[in-house]
C-alpha cells in the first residue's frame, strides 16, 4: 500500500516499503511528460532526460496533485492511503454552509457563477474553468465578500487578487469597485507606477484585498503584507519553469485559488497548475453559455492568401556548406530550419499585398455596418506599424506593449462608447485585460495555436451586447507553418464553439 503523507504547505510524499516499490514505480510513469528541449539538446550532443517526472524517485511531489495522483492509483487498481493532516491541506475548506451576493444589489449570480463560487468555498483552493466574458471577476469578487463577512470561519482578512496585466489591475479594481467592494473593504492597486494606490472610503480597515499584477510580485512582492489566500487570475500563465510559478508556489498558505479561461496545451503545464493550486473543481463551457444566450455565436471566416511565388526560408546556399563535417552540416540545417519559422512570420505579416487587401476588407464591413468596431490583432511590433500606416482609415487606433496603459483604456472607452472604429492592437497585449463590449469582429493575423492565446483573442468579442454573433476572419497563407497552424485553430473551433470546416464554415482563397 502506498501512503501519502503530508511534508509542508507546499509538498507531500509518497512512502512506500519493498512490498509497493512496483505500485510506485508504475504510478510514477502515469506523471511523466515529454521533455521537449531533450530533442534539441540531443541533436547539439547535450545530455538530458527525455522525460520530466512530477514525482521525484522519493516520492516527493507538489501537493496540489494529490487528488489527481490518487484517481489515478483508483484507476490501476494501487491500494492507498492519505494521511488526516495531507487531507486538511489540499482540501481546506471555508466552512461557508451559504453563499451570499456581493453588496451592489444589482449584481446576483448566474447558475453557474454561484455552482463556481460554492466549488471554491466547498473546496477552499483549486481551480475554476470559464471563458471569458462569462463573469469571473464578479465569482472573484464575490469570494472574497464571503470571506470576509465569514472571518469567524475563515479566518482569513487578506487577500491577494494577481492578474497578468496593468490593465487587469485597474480593471479588477473598477469591478471591485462597481460590485460595491470599495465601500465595506480596503481595496488597494499594487503595480509599479502605483506602487500600492489606497481606495478613499474605507470602513473596515481589517478586511484587505491587494490588487496586484504578475510584474509588480516578481519585484516587489516582499514589500507586500501578510497574504492569508491569494487568487491568480488567467492561471493558465503559470506554466512549468515560469519565475511566477516559484513565487506562488513557494507561498506557505493553503487557500490558493486559480481561475481560467482554458488550460495550456502542454501536460506539464497543466500538472505545475494542479501542483500549485490543486485540482479542477469545475469548468463552464463555451457552448453551453452560447445556447443560453449568455455569451455571443461565433462565425468563422477564414481567409487563405495564396502566393503564386513562395519564399524558401529552409534554403542554405551551397557555399555555406562547403569544408563542414557531417555533424556540423546537420547542425546548420537544423539552426536555419529553427529560424525558418520566425522569418516565415516576419515575411508573411508585412506582406505589403496582402495586408491592403485584408485591410480593404475591414473598409468595406463598416461601410456596411457604420456602427460596428472592429479588433486586428498581430503578433510582431513591425508588423503592426506597416498595417496602421497602410490602414486608409479614420477612426483607426493603435496598441501594442509600449502604450501607456491609460492611452489603451482610453481606446477601450471610446470602442464602447461609440461605432465605426477599428484598433490595430498586438496580441499579447490585448488578448486579455479588457472589456469591450462593443467588438463586431475580430482579424486574427497572427501565426499562433495556443488554445489560451486564440480562445482568449476571439473572448474580447462573446459579449452579447449590441450583437449576437462576433465574426472572427482567421488568415492564412499557403505556407508551411501558416498551414500548420491554421488547422490546429480549425480543431480549437471544433472543440469550443462545435465549428466544423466545410460545414459551418469553408476557406476563401485570394491570389498574391
Amino acid at each position: 500500500m502506498l501512503y501519502f503523507k503530508y511534508v509542508s504547505e507546499i509538498n507531500a510524499k509518497i512512502v512506500f516499503d519493498e512490498d509497493s516499490r512496483r505500485d510506485f514505480d508504475i504510478l510514477r510513469e502515469h506523471f511523466k511528460c515529454e521533455n521537449k528541449a531533450a530533442k534539441f539538446a540531443k541533436q547539439f550532443r547535450y545530455g538530458m532526460s527525455p522525460f520530466i517526472y512530477v514525482i521525484s524517485p522519493l516520492g516527493q511531489y507538489a501537493n496540489g496533485l494529490t487528488f489527481e495522483i490518487c484517481e489515478m492509483c483508483d484507476k490501476i487498481k494501487i491500494d492507498y492511503e492519505i494521511d488526516e493532516k495531507l487531507l486538511e491541506n489540499i482540501k481546506p475548506s471555508l466552512n461557508i454552509d451559504e453563499v451570499i451576493n456581493v453588496p451592489n444589489k444589482k449584481y446576483e449570480y448566474r447558475h453557474y457563477q454561484k455552482r463556481l463560487l460554492e466549488k471554491l468555498c466547498e473546496n477552499g483552493r483549486g481551480v475554476i474553468i470559464s471563458p471569458t466574458r462569462s463573469g469571473k471577476s464578479l465569482v472573484i469578487a464575490g469570494l472574497c465578500h464571503n470571506i470576509f463577512q465569514n472571518v469567524k470561519k475563515t479566518k482569513i482578512q487578506n487577500i491577494l487578487i494577481l492578474v497578468p496585466n496593468i490593465q487587469l489591475v485597474y480593471q479588477m479594481h473598477d469591478d471591485f469597485a462597481e460590485y460595491g467592494l470599495t465601500d465595506l473593504y480596503n481595496i488597494q492597486m499594487f503595480t509599479a507606477k502605483t506602487m500600492g494606490k489606497k481606495n478613499a472610503k474605507v470602513i473596515i480597515e481589517n478586511f484587505n484585498v491587494y490588487i496586484a499584477n504578475s510584474q509588480y510580485l516578481m519585484l516587489h512582492g516582499d514589500e507586500l503584507p501578510y497574504i492569508d489566500a491569494i487568487f491568480t487570475d488567467e492561471v493558465h500563465q503559470i506554466k512549468s519553469g515560469s519565475e511566477i510559478a516559484k513565487i506562488i508556489n513557494k507561498v506557505k498558505i493553503n487557500h490558493k485559488f486559480g481561475c481560467t479561461g482554458t488550460l495550456p496545451k502542454e501536460r506539464i503545464d497543466q500538472l505545475k497548475i494542479s501542483g500549485v493550486f490543486g485540482p479542477v473543481l469545475d469548468e463552464v463551457e463555451i457552448m453551453k453559455l452560447q445556447e443560453e444566450k449568455v455569451l455571443a455565436g461565433v462565425k468563422i471566416y477564414p481567409l487563405k492568401f495564396i502566393h503564386a511565388k513562395k519564399e524558401n526560408f529552409k534554403y542554405i546556399p551551397k557555399e555555406e556548406l562547403e569544408g563542414l563535417s557531417k555533424v556540423e552540416i546537420e547542425e546548420k540545417r537544423m539552426e536555419v530550419a529553427q529560424a525558418a519559422y520566425k522569418k516565415e512570420a516576419m515575411y508573411l505579416g508585412m506582406h505589403e499585398q496582402s495586408n491592403k487587401i485584408l485591410l480593404s476588407i475591414c473598409s468595406k464591413v463598416i461601410e456596411q455596418h457604420p456602427d460596428w468596431n472592429g479588433l486586428i490583432l498581430f503578433d510582431y511590433t513591425s508588423q503592426g506599424e506597416s498595417l496602421y500606416n497602410l490602414f486608409d482609415f479614420k477612426n483607426k487606433y493603435y496598441i501594442d506593449g509600449s502604450i501607456d496603459v491609460k492611452i489603451r483604456l482610453d481606446v477601450v472607452d471610446k470602442m464602447n462608447n461609440s461605432g465605426g472604429n477599428v484598433t490595430i492592437a498586438q496580441s499579447k497585449t490585448f488578448s486579455t485585460g479588457i472589456t469591450i463590449s462593443r467588438i463586431n469582429f475580430i482579424v486574427l493575423m497572427t501565426t499562433q495555436s495556443s488554445p489560451t492565446k486564440i480562445i482568449q483573442s476571439i473572448g474580447r468579442g462573446l459579449r452579447r451586447q449590441n450583437k449576437n454573433e462576433i465574426i472572427v476572419f482567421d488568415v492564412s497563407h499557403n505556407y508551411e507553418y501558416s498551414e500548420n497552424h491554421f488547422y490546429s485553430r480549425v480543431e480549437l473551433y471544433r472543440k469550443f464553439y462545435g465549428l466544423e470546416i466545410n460545414k459551418d464554415y469553408s476557406i476563401k482563397t485570394i491570389k498574391v
